[in-house]
């Protein structure tokens, strides 16, 4: 089981590594595609024992790149997984990139930091943090080592992952069948318009999960369905993602790093008190794919009755962009806040997400109490549809969409 577990990790994206370490190697400066300047590192380090269910230790090895313009007394902010589409992301805000085996659960320990620190003179990297990325199975490996490292996780991106119908908070070692929360972590959910990789409703599934998690467990976490088409293995551009990571290390981070190698700590995120939140139902397009429609969604001061919405957006831009995803994908959009965020765009972008789809979903004058309106259900939404092309046998799972789905039509909204 352990051996073809870890033997799975290795086909999923590649993460972070991470063990104990010796030493950095060759250093040298290099440019990417986009033209950015990076300076890249090869790190040997022993992996220690326990890390790996099937290994008992060895010597691995470790590529890491960071900006080649980084100035005296200027701080790295973290570590990410070389991602395409993420290179200017990662330059522009001072990550660095790795490329290399993984560790437990796909993210560092405090001996490849250690190793990383002396490998490229930036003492800081002792104690930073890690956006981990995994696609489909892999991503739920990372979930679990935000579970159990949520002070050294800046992020989980979790790529056309299968989530299971019941969810808990604690993580059972080695067992990813299962995907825990991570509370003070940010998780974000991407799948395209028509994966149905073994027959599954991503789309579907990570709406079920966050509503869950943000609801009983206050975890952070975004779902987007990709106004793209692609397969299990195509995530789409990443622009959306970029502004989303952008808009999470602000609230995560401190404004200013130490370089001296003193230890921060990152700030975990209440959903419910910074941010903003989202209010959505599911519904199925004419060509029958899951789509997220009656969106209502602004900052957490603007919504009184956030506790009931379905998940969390850390900002205005990634807020903007995911308004633009739900109308290409042919969802409608109730009631668009996105220009009372601290950090909403400055630009038309904010003006035509506020204006109205063309069939609005009805809006009620707010009650006495301030609390949401009622949003009404959208006609076209079946919840046999929904449900019948997951996985047969699980009627929790049924009867999840169907409870949910009714009372978010009758009793919440913004």
């Amino acid at each position: 089981m352990h051996r073809r577990a870890m033997g799975r990790m290795g086909t999923g994206c590649v993460a972070v590594a991470v063990a104990m370490a010796a030493a950095s190697v060759c250093c040298d400066v290099t440019e990417a595609a986009d033209k950015l300047q990076w300076k890249s590192f090869t790190i040997t380090f022993q992996a220690e024992h326990g890390e790996k269910p099937e290994s008992k230790g060895g010597e691995l090895k470790l590529s890491l790149r960071i900006p080649a313009d980084m100035k005296q007394g200027e701080a790295l902010r973290g570590f990410m997984p070389e991602l395409k589409g993420l290179d200017a992301f990662a330059h522009r805000n001072r990550i660095a990139m790795c490329k290399g085996l993984m560790g437990p659960y796909g993210g560092p320990n405090q001996a490849m930091r250690d190793a990383a620190a002396k490998a490229t003179g930036h003492a800081e990297l002792k104690h930073a943090g890690a956006i981990l990325q995994g696609l489909s199975y892999a991503g739920r490996v990372r979930a679990h080592y935000a579970a159990y490292n949520p002070a050294h996780t800046l992020a989980v991106i979790l790529d056309h992952s299968w989530v299971p119908s019941s969810m808990s908070i604690k993580p059972a070692k080695y067992s990813y069948g299962s995907l825990p929360a991570a509370q003070g972590v940010p998780f974000f959910f991407n799948a395209s318009r028509n994966d149905s990789f073994q027959g599954m409703d991503r789309r579907a599934l990570h709406y079920q999960w966050c509503t869950t998690a943000f609801r009983k467990y206050m975890q952070a976490c975004t779902t987007v369905i990709h106004h793209e088409r692609g397969g299990h293995s195509s995530v789409g551009s990443r622009d959306l993602l970029a502004a989303w990571l952008e808009e999470v290390l602000a609230l995560r981070l401190p404004k200013s790093v130490p370089t001296d190698g003193a230890p921060y700590k990152l700030t975990p995120i209440n959903p419910h008190k910074v941010g903003g939140v989202v209010f959505a139902n599911l519904a199925k397009d004419a060509e029958g794919l899951t789509i997220h429609t009656d969106v209502a969604i602004g900052p957490v001061s603007s919504v009184r009755n956030r506790a009931r919405c379905n998940w969390w957006v850390p900002g205005g831009k990634s807020a903007a962009i995911y308004v633009d995803w739900v109308k290409r994908n042919g969802g409608k959009v109730a009631r668009d806040m996105t220009a009372k965020f601290p950090n909403a765009p400055e630009t038309d972008a904010t003006s035509s997400s506020n204006a109205r789809t063309e069939a609005p979903a009805v809006r009620r004058k707010p009650p006495a109490n301030g609390y949401c309106p009622v949003i009404p259900p959208p006609r076209h939404v079946s919840i046999l549809s929904i449900w019948r092309d997951l996985p047969r046998g699980e009627p929790q799972r049924a009867k999840f969409f169907s409870e949910t789905l009714s009372r978010n039509t009758q009793t919440e909204g913004f």
